[in-house]
């Protein structure tokens, strides 16, 4: 009898392996980043102090690039770089004052809103007079993709999980006390 109720409390142990598998395997998921090739531009929108960041970025699931726009408050600290930013329309920057982006710091900084790009990932810092902003790392975020895919999957892996659980109990029910077709003897 103690052999029947362990197999029977087994469920607890051994259920959800491919449901536990599915939503932590992350190959599902898709992230975007930016591109080798960032091609980074600012544009200064003086009337609600804000600057807005042009780039070139990687879509792993589309496996193509885009030109992506988002706008950074210049007096709040950086959002985390992990989050999608609220994207806009790249053709915004046509109506607003670009900003000169620097590789490093130049020797005679300018008085006027600048960018140094840096040289560890991507990310810049904006810099007017003696305020420095940043660094404001370019987003690299997960679109959400692998989440959808999961949540279609999850009544399949479900079953699965089921089935063999409940084939494995039903196997050991029937010997559990020996040889026979399930019988106590």
């Amino acid at each position: 009898m103690r052999r029947r109720l362990t197999f029977l409390l087994l469920p607890l142990f051994v259920s959800g392996c491919l449901t536990h598998q599915l939503w932590t395997n992350s190959q599902l998921d898709s992230w975007n980043e930016p591109a080798p090739a960032i091609g980074l531009q600012l544009f200064h929108d003086p009337t609600n102090q804000r600057v807005l960041v042009v780039y070139q970025e990687y879509s792993g699931r589309h496996e193509k690039i885009r030109t992506r726009a988002y706008f950074v408050d210049e007096s709040l600290p950086p959002a985390p770089h992990d989050v999608a930013p609220k994207f806009v329309d790249p053709g915004i920057s046509r109506s607003l004052a670009p900003v000169t982006v620097f590789p490093a710091m130049p020797a005679n900084p300018p008085d006027l809103l600048f960018a140094v790009a840096a040289t560890n990932g991507p990310a810049f810092s904006l810099y007017s007079g003696n305020v420095t902003n940043g660094p404001y790392m370019l987003p690299i975020y997960d679109d959400g993709s692998g989440q959808v895919k999961r949540i279609a999957l999850t009544p399949v892996a479900a079953t699965m999980d089921l089935t063999v659980i409940g084939g494995a109990v039903g196997v050991f029910w029937l010997y559990a006390d020996g040889p026979g077709l399930g019988g106590s003897r």
